[in-house]
């Protein structure tokens, strides 16, 4: 079996259209491409990944690349058309893990399901084995071995497709060119219409989701410019540089340390002029500062010597002395307040005791009664008021309360002047300390200060050893300056001496490093030279090969243009002479819209830049993808598809669920675009659906249910993700009926013979009027709500086929005027019968039996019915 992916085969196709005019180069590229096609389309554009592997494999395989191109496959192929579906059988595919034989041998098949029941792994499997792709699979990034297994038995998948062709029955061979526009897929019409954007591409890539190819657009648009991954080889030429740059760097050390070497010798004789010993070498005028090695003292040693000696002598801190003094002079002031306060106060000190007692009397007068005194309880003041004792208590103890309160005071500044003089005695210690320890004058050690009395007594002589101490310490400080004064001058020469030696010491390290430099300098140098012509061969090898990947630069160029170009008029070609075909499905599903609404020229783009023009009733032309809602692009999508497969030549319209993508109002269209356009009225069809109304009017529209339907229904996965199909219930009322009456149910029998009968008859005016006869009718309604009354309908049209047969010599429709004739004579006969054709769908309690013979004769002449008005 051929098994060739979307992409894979349009890229082969490419390549076959395209062969005779590629270059060697760009057919090197090609086929890189092409044996490595699964690996490259993995890769995306994103940070160049695509471009990045393709100039990879170009550097690994460059004495591998060859200009022939291997394209048997397409080239040998011939085609073999498939008249008709006949058998598929499933295992481990997907959702499906026990073996499962599909007969699709009849002209209609069926596939049933809610979502999630499997109709999604049917349809894949019937997409697989007639292309050899799954483009969910391609969608999602999953590769197909690992997207076809079943996640549950973990298996080989097995899938079986059997077809019918010129040379018989056989199992189907995978060409997805031959047999893509057999199958119609929700997906593709969904994205058909969803497209947002409306740029100069938005056809293209509309186009390239409908007709499957967007697998291969995707990957023709992932192909970044290769020039920034396939760049120049530079290692040995940049090696080549390096070794040059590191020549140059080298000299120029090299010029560096030679300048240092001359640079050190002028910059010692110039310290050397601006010294007291001009007549030296640098050498010898270190050696004489810092001594030699037969242990000579060098003059930097010997002036520290001289300065040891001088800083022996050390002149007395007279701040200690002026401490000792300030101190001394806050213990005299305080103890002077302590003696005029003591005496101040000293004569009220009985009184001050009464303080307490004038204060009481004082706050007693607003107590007790004012005019009494508080100790005698005397009458003070007479009722004129004129005092009557010598004085009045109360003022008179307000008036000492005040005076002694200033003595009150007076006693607490003595207080805090002797918390002061306590506070005073630590520094006072420690101030004389410090004094005895400088001061050539000593204290006696054997006087203590331990009390006020003892340093009150004791303040003169203290006061005479202070001063003492201070001349005493100004002589001696005099007396030293002169050294202090030799010490700096020595202090002074050994820095200017240690400045010299400094820069001596570092003017012979930087001499003495300028020549290591110089040396090792020359060394690299002959190295470095001998690099370069070492690998100057191998620089010109190289640039041979960037010659060659600039031409594979350039013929990549050439090449993803020429492709690129080739995609962008792939779905041009594809939908190429499909706008008259288009056209008239468009408006076979759209044919209940409004004149406004229906389209008079439609066509299809002819070049990547064009749009899908529309022409209206009204004149009105515009780009269709502007203009047409979601629901009629959807149907547009969907009219092209049919189109295609027209134009194909096909036999066989695979639906995948395509009627959900189709809005309610368009359904119905749907349906009778499949079952009544010749051009597609005898292809054979395999629909898979969810929508369980659509299904039963499909089948109800089958002429022949037996010989021309099969239908699977899938059951819910309620047993787990095994898929699972269950006894199927044909939705066409006219079999129903037939099995009813079989099993003995003439009230079911009756129902659906009812249901039959309202789908005929609106069937049969129509078919009156799809043969150009006068088809209008008159009917009774019994109310602007109600429908017609089926009796009056199918009266109207007996009346009308009756009065177009007496018209008519041809006798086409005398058929249904006997059997409609039949079928009223019977219903106003038998009641029971025309009870239940009318109210089959209700409860009816009844006494009475059917008879099953005249059941039997109402069912013959239904079927009859039937028969001609869905096969005639």
């Amino acid at each position: 079996m051929v098994f060739i992916m979307s992409a894979f085969f349009e890229y082969k196709k490419f390549l076959a259209a395209n062969q005779l005019t590629l270059s060697d180069d760009e057919k090197k590229i090609a086929n890189l491409i092409l044996i490595n096609f699964e690996q490259i389309k993995s890769k995306s554009r994103s940070a160049g990944s695509r471009s990045k592997l393709i100039a990879k494999l170009l550097q690994e395989k460059s004495g591998e690349l060859k200009a022939n191109i291997n394209l048997q496959e397409i080239s040998n192929h011939k085609s073999n058309k498939i008249n008709k579906i006949t058998k598929l059988i499933i295992s481990n595919f997907r959702g499906f893990q026990e073996e499962h034989t599909f007969d699709l041998s009849k002209k209609n098949n069926f596939i049933f399901g809610e979502n999630g029941s499997g109709k999604s792994s049917f349809f894949e499997a019937l997409e697989y084995s007639l292309t050899g792709n799954i483009s969910e699979a391609s969608g999602k990034r999953i590769s197909l071995n690992n997207y076809i297994k079943n996640s549950e038995t973990k298996k080989k998948p097995d899938v079986k497709l059997y077809v019918d062709t010129i040379s018989g029955e056989s199992e189907v061979n995978k060409n997805f060119s031959e047999n893509s526009s057999i199958l119609i897929e929700k997906n593709r019409i969904e994205g058909f219409s969803r497209v947002s954007s409306y740029t100069r591409s938005v056809q293209q890539e509309r186009l390239s989701i409908l007709f499957g190819t967007d697998e291969f657009s995707n990957f023709c648009t992932n192909f970044a410019p290769l020039s920034s991954y396939l760049l120049p080889l530079e290692k040995q030429k940049k090696t080549l540089e390096s070794y040059e740059s590191i020549r140059k760097i080298n000299q120029h050390n090299l010029d560096n340390s030679i300048k240092s070497i001359d640079a050190s010798i002028r910059e010692g004789r110039n310290i050397l002029n601006n010294s007291e010993y001009k007549n030296e070498t640098s050498k010898s005028l270190l050696d004489k500062l810092i001594g030699n090695s037969d242990n000579d003292q060098g003059l930097i040693e010997i002036e520290r010597q001289k300065l040891e000696q001088l800083n022996k002598v050390k002149p007395i801190d007279e701040r200690v002395i002026q401490a000792f003094g300030t101190t001394l002079d806050k213990l005299k002031k305080t103890i002077t307040i302590i003696d005029k306060t003591s005496k101040e106060i000293s004569g009220f000190k009985d009184k001050i005791s009464l303080k307490s007692l004038y204060e009481y009397i004082v706050q007693t007068k607003n107590i007790l009664d004012n005019n009494r005194c508080p100790a005698c309880q005397s009458i003070i003041r007479d009722f004129s008021g004129q005092l009557l004792l010598e004085k009045d208590p109360f003022n008179y103890a307000k008036l000492m309360g005040e005076e002694l309160s200033f003595f009150k005071n007076k006693e607490d500044n003595l207080n805090l002047a002797k918390k002061e003089f306590d506070n005073l005695i630590p520094t006072f210690y420690s101030s004389l300390t410090k004094v005895n320890e400088v001061s050539k004058i000593k204290l006696d050690r054997d006087i203590k200060y331990s009390n006020y009395k003892e340093i009150k007594d004791s303040i003169n002589n203290l006061e005479s050893f202070y001063l003492q101490s201070k001349l005493e310490a100004e002589k001696f400080n005099i007396t030293i300056k002169t050294s202090l004064d030799e010490a700096n001058k020595i202090k002074q020469r050994i820095n200017k001496l240690e400045i010299l030696k400094t820069k001596l010491t570092e003017l012979r390290t930087k001499y003495k490093i300028a020549l290591a430099n110089k040396k090792e300098v020359e060394e690299k140098t002959e190295k470095t030279n001998e690099l370069i012509r070492n690998i100057q061969p191998l620089v010109n090898i190289e640039n041979e090969r960037n010659t060659y990947n600039n031409a594979l630069n350039v013929a990549y160029s050439s090449l993803i243009d020429r492709l690129k170009k080739y995609n962008e008029n792939l779905p041009i070609e594809l939908a190429s002479e499909l706008s008259e075909l288009t056209l008239e499905i468009y408006n076979s599903i759209n044919k209940h819209n409004f004149d406004h609404e229906v389209i008079k020229c439609l066509t299809l783009p002819s070049k990547p830049e064009n749009d899908i023009q529309i022409e209206f009733l009204d004149g009105t032309k515009d780009n269709a993808l502007k203009i047409l809602s979601e629901g009629h692009l959807k149907c547009l999508g969907l009219s092209i598809l049919l189109a295609k497969n027209i134009k194909d030549n096909q036999k066989i319209i695979i639906f995948d669920d395509v009627v959900n993508a189709i809005d309610d109002e368009h359904r119905k269209g749907v349906r009778d675009t499949l079952l009544t356009n010749e051009n597609i009225i005898n292809h054979q069809f395999i629909i898979t659906t969810h929508a369980a109304e659509f299904l039963s009017l499909l089948e109800n529209m089958v002429g022949d249910y037996k010989s021309e339907v099969n239908r699977y229904d899938f059951c819910n996965r309620s047993n787990g993700r095994k898929v699972s199909l269950k006894i199927t219930s044909p939705g066409s009322y006219i079999i129903k009926a037939r099995g009813s009456f079989e099993n003995n149910d003439p009230r079911d029998c009756l129902m659906n013979l009812r249901r039959t009968l309202e789908f005929l008859a609106p069937a049969i005016w129509k078919k009156l009027a799809k043969k150009n006869y006068d088809s209008n009718i008159s009917m009774l309604f019994y109310g602007p709500n109600f429908e017609p009354n089926l009796s009056n309908y199918l009266e109207a049209l007996r009346k009308k086929i009756a009065t177009l047969n007496k018209k008519d010599d041809t006798n086409q429709l005398a058929e249904f005027e006997e059997i409609l004739t039949k079928i009223i004579n019977l219903k106003e006969k038998n009641k029971l019968i025309r009870m239940f054709l009318n109210k089959a769908t209700h409860f009816e309690e009844k006494e009475e039996e059917f008879d099953n013979n005249e059941v039997e004769v109402i069912l013959i002449l239904i079927e009859r019915l039937n028969n001609i008005t869905l096969n005639k």
